[in-house]
């Protein structure tokens, strides 16, 4: 159970999970691993289709 509503949920599951309306914030870490980017188009579309227009913050490489 995620509790009383927050201001961020760090989703580190392939999906999205039932009850993340409740919070201010999604982050999502992708990686260069193509099922993992295949879920994450996948989560970005439906965070969309939702009303939930997402925002991508490209990190560069350590």
């Amino acid at each position: 159970d995620s509790g009383e509503h927050s201001d961020l949920l760090v989703n580190l599951d392939l999906s999205i999970p039932a009850f993340f309306k409740r919070f201010a914030r999604v982050a999502e870490v992708v990686v260069e691993d193509p099922a993992i980017r295949l879920a994450a188009r996948e989560s970005f579309r439906s965070y969309r289709e939702q009303g939930y227009p997402p925002q991508d913050h490209r990190l560069q490489r350590l």
